[in-house]
């Protein structure tokens, strides 16, 4: 329902029933209302009369309600099964009170006009808190099968976003225009469903989203620098054939006198960037027109995997320019450990049986701070038009544009693109395109 009074009294109400195969009958539906306000200041009387300079001035507010079902597998409230050596077995466990992800959504903004909108700037306030989160349970070993997701999850995330544009034409016809944005946000995990007697430096809850929770410090030089070295510092005896000079030298963390997982531990930032921002300039003269867009990240984090730290990964031959500066004994100063085949002489300091080193966090090496600015889109077009190109061509105008995207990108980050959130093997790149087009119209 949308209510409009004399062009500055705004209101809009909306209720939404969504149903879900994900969720047992009794939990399949959900009831998600909204409902937003606003008023134009600036059609009062007393305003154009205060502050002709100031030409708009709107205030809004939205509350509402959303909800999500995605999970990492379907038909959460039925039992999946597997077959395995000629029979089958219970895969995951069904969870039938599975329901629906809520989030709570709150918005205050402000639309401001000045000089007769030649500079406008928007300013939006918002808060958010989702409850209910779909997650993977936490169990052990003795209950014998693992479970599909339940909602033990809650999030809170609040920030601002502050808009502010140009935009004007000279006595000369030529219209331009620039402006820029910035964006600042913040997100806590308060709720998870933690292991019972996980200790609290790795427990999810007080924790960003998405930040590093396998993390490994390294300590004195970084890597060790010789035999004598290793052996008077405390490792995993399992892993002893793994550990040489030029390897990570790991803090230990808790300390119990040994390396091993209990010292992984949740690490400053996170993949999702707190801070956000672009700028714009643009502008037209008769048929001329162009236009250039930047963004960027502030504040963000990429996780290096396997690929990209460890040289001639899986057998293959390739190596990144970062490879270039290793550890050797003439060389301590370096970027990276001592170069090896094997990626698990880099993974004594913990990891899975399955991937040891996998998911290793370390600062500066596998954990690193990708701060970046792109120019995104790059635009020139030129249109034709007038007696002479419907005497030539026969067409009323001709317009031919070249746009750019992913031009340039400004960053500390070596061999991998900052926008990424991993260097995953199957993580796609960016791509870089350049679009011709043309435009007749008879």
């Amino acid at each position: 329902m949308t209510y409009d009074y004399k062009g500055k009294y705004l209101f809009e109400g909306n209720i939404g029933v969504t149903g879900s195969e994900q969720f047992s009958p009794d939990y399949r539906y959900g009831v998600f209302p909204s409902a937003a306000v606003g008023y134009i200041v600036s059609k009062e009387k007393f305003w154009k009369r205060a502050m002709p300079w100031w030409s708009t001035m709107k205030i809004r507010y939205s509350n509402g309600w959303v909800g999500s079902d995605a999970s990492g597998s379907n038909w959460l409230y039925y039992s999946s099964w597997k077959q395995t050596s000629g029979y089958y077995q219970e895969e995951a466990a069904a969870n039938i009170t599975a329901r629906w992800e809520t989030a709570h959504k709150q918005d205050l903004g402000f639309e401001m006009g000045f000089l007769k909108d030649k500079l406008t700037v928007n300013v939006d306030l918002y808060d958010e808190k989702r409850n209910d989160m779909l997650m993977p349970p936490v169990v052990t070993a003795f209950v014998g099968v693992a479970y599909k997701d339940v909602n033990a999850g809650a999030l809170k995330k609040h920030g601002f976003e502050v808009e502010v544009n140009w935009k004007n034409t000279t006595s000369g016809g030529f219209t331009y225009n620039f402006g820029g944005m910035i964006g600042l946000s913040e997100n806590r995990i308060t709720k998870y469903g933690d292991a019972p007697y996980a200790p609290e430096y790795q427990k999810y809850a007080g924790t960003p989203l998405q930040s590093a929770r396998t993390g490994d410090q390294l300590i004195d030089d970084r890597f060790f620098g010789s035999i004598d070295e290793i052996h008077g510092y405390p490792n995993y005896a399992t892993e002893w054939t793994n550990v040489v000079p030029g390897v990570y030298k790991f803090l230990d963390y808790v300390p119990d006198g040994k390396i091993s997982q209990q010292d992984l531990h949740v690490l400053e930032g996170s993949t999702y960037a707190p801070g956000v921002y672009s700028f714009n300039v643009g502008g037209a003269y008769k048929g001329l027109t162009f236009k250039v867009l930047c963004t960027g990240t502030i504040g963000k984090y990429i996780n290096y995997k396997r690929v990209n730290i460890v040289p001639f990964y899986a057998g293959a031959y390739v190596i990144h320019d970062s490879h270039l500066n290793y550890w050797t004994p003439t060389n301590r100063d370096s970027d990276i450990p001592a170069l090896s085949f094997s990626d698990e002489m880099y993974a004594w300091g913990g990891g899975t049986s399955t991937y040891p080193g996998y998911n290793l966090a370390i600062p500066d090496f596998t954990w690193k701070r990708s701060d970046y600015m792109t120019v995104k889109e790059v635009m020139v077009s030129y249109r034709f038009s007038g007696p002479n190109i419907k005497r030539i061509l026969g067409v009323k105008h001709l317009a031919v544009g070249l746009v750019c995207n992913n031009l340039w990108t400004f960053s500390n980050i070596k061999d991998t693109d900052p926008q990424r959130l991993t260097t995953a093997a199957n993580s796609y790149p960016t791509m870089r395109m350049l679009k011709l087009n043309v435009n007749l119209a008879f």
